[in-house]
């Protein structure tokens, strides 16, 4: 008597339970997939941050040597500089101690498409040695 109660549960136990499985693999797919999702997109973040600091430093040290050796105004090489490296060209100043200060932005893509934009400045010159061969 005693086991036949016992079955009488544990068949009614596996009723209730069934399908359960199902949803907690769907649960933790999906806690998956955001975490990973959630780290691709601070990857391409990350990525288009390196870029553009990149960009940014190439830019400044073509403007400053361009206006140490010229004198010249170096925003048309700065522009130039940032479309090669595929950066936006946000402004470009030289300052009173001869330094060329350099701001840009980019655009950061994601798998979804658009994140955001980044912006960032960089500043060089006084302190440059130009050495030409």
């Amino acid at each position: 008597m005693f086991k036949s109660k016992l079955k009488l549960k544990l068949k009614s136990f596996k009723k209730r339970s069934a399908g359960s499985a199902t949803v907690m693999n769907i649960g933790i797919i999906g806690a998956v997939f955001i975490i990973f999702s959630g780290c691709l997109v601070f990857g391409m973040l990350s990525m288009a941050n390196a870029k553009l600091v990149t960009a940014l430093e190439n830019a400044s040290i073509a403007g400053a040597m361009y206006y140490k050796i010229t004198g010249w105004e170096p925003c048309a090489v700065v522009r130039q500089t940032l479309e090669i490296n595929q950066a936006d060209f946000v402004s470009c100043r030289v300052l009173d101690n001869k330094n060329v200060e350099v701001e840009a932005s980019r655009n950061a893509f994601g798998p979804g498409g658009f994140i955001g934009t980044i912006y960032h400045y960089a500043r060089a010159g006084q302190s440059l040695t130009c050495n030409i061969f």
